[in-house]
């Protein structure tokens, strides 16, 4: 019922309309309250509103709570042709029109604005749940040599000096894009609190790279970085490398050299050392070094003894 009776004596009514959302009043007695409710039911009903009104309203309000909201503008970007003109009980059909290669982050947006259109009282139903994540069948790291990324630096005419600089440094994306004459010290490239993990980070820029400084900052945007990565990689054969591959690649060079995985940490400004050791198994030489150190250390010398138990066989 949209009619009910409060502890207090009053009576509330509550009607519910998808296209304009939850509509509530009090009244003092019932008579009253049955009065609001034909009231509230003769009004015309707005116009449905549909899946791209709901990412205009997310766009415009939660989502610039959201710590990386130039990503959230760019994956809407992609999904807004999808949902032009398209209604809620449309979204199973958009989930399935979009790519594998870019679904899932693309979903996430999906999921997002019809959870809150749900929440807004604009629809009655959790359409949410009809979106499924899709694997993506992509190796866990890839890890690229210099050669490799020169060639790719070199397929990008505008945004090359940036993926030079992403594996020379390890910098991630926005920390790139974001990167001011300020930043600069030196050799050396400072990193305010404005990076993934919240803590300042300082990262030296090896000779081989030091003449990229004078660039900064770059005067493109992430989606022109992101265009020219995804062509430079497809006309490179490689169509599975993210920019972030840079990042990996970076981390892959220093520990194949013998840096030490905490070093590494540092380097990257992870947050826990458990984040790094993704990168143990690229340093075999470095892993046996080190248990060969430790044994000689004890004293063991070349073999270690070990008490063995001989039974007599019948």
């Amino acid at each position: 019922m949209s009619v009910r009776k409060t502890q207090d004596g009053r009576y509330v009514v509550e009607v519910n309309r998808p296209s304009t959302g939850r509509v509530r009043r009090l009244a003092g007695t019932l008579k009253a309250a049955q009065g609001l409710e034909a009231e509230i039911l003769k009004t015309p009903r707005a116009p449905a509103r549909g899946l791209e009104d709901a990412l205009s309203r997310y766009l415009a309000g939660e989502a610039k709570a959201v710590r990386r909201y130039d990503t959230v503008l760019f994956n809407a970007k992609v999904v807004r042709p999808y949902i032009e003109d398209k209604t809620f009980d449309d979204v199973g059909e958009v989930a399935s029109d979009l790519t594998p290669s870019t679904v899932n982050r693309k979903l996430r947006v999906l999921t997002r604005i019809c959870n809150l259109a749900f929440r807004w009282g604009w629809i009655d139903t959790p359409v949410a749940q009809r979106i499924q994540l899709l694997p993506e069948n992509r190796p866990g790291q890839l890890y690229l040599s210099l050669d490799q990324v020169e060639r790719l630096a070199q397929l990008c005419p505008i945004t090359g000096d940036a993926v030079r600089l992403a594996v020379y440094t390890g910098l991630r994306r926005d920390e790139l894009l974001r990167l001011e004459r300020r930043h600069l010290a030196g050799d050396l490239i400072v990193l305010d609190t404005n990076t993934k993990s919240g803590e300042p980070r300082t990262v030296p820029v090896p000779a081989q790279a030091q003449h990229l400084l004078d660039r900064i900052p770059f005067p493109f945007t992430a989606f022109v970085l992101r265009r020219e990565f995804e062509e430079a990689r497809a006309k490179a054969g490689i169509p599975q490398i993210r920019l972030h591959d840079l990042r990996h690649s970076y981390a892959s060079v220093l520990v194949q050299r013998g840096v030490e995985l905490k070093m590494v940490g540092t380097l990257l400004g992870h947050s826990s050392t458990a984040v790094t050791d993704r990168y143990s198994h690229l340093a075999p030489k470095h892993l046996v070094a080190a248990v060969t150190e430790a044994f000689a250390i004890s004293g063991c010398g070349t073999a270690i003894p070990v008490a063995v138990d001989i039974q007599e066989t019948v």
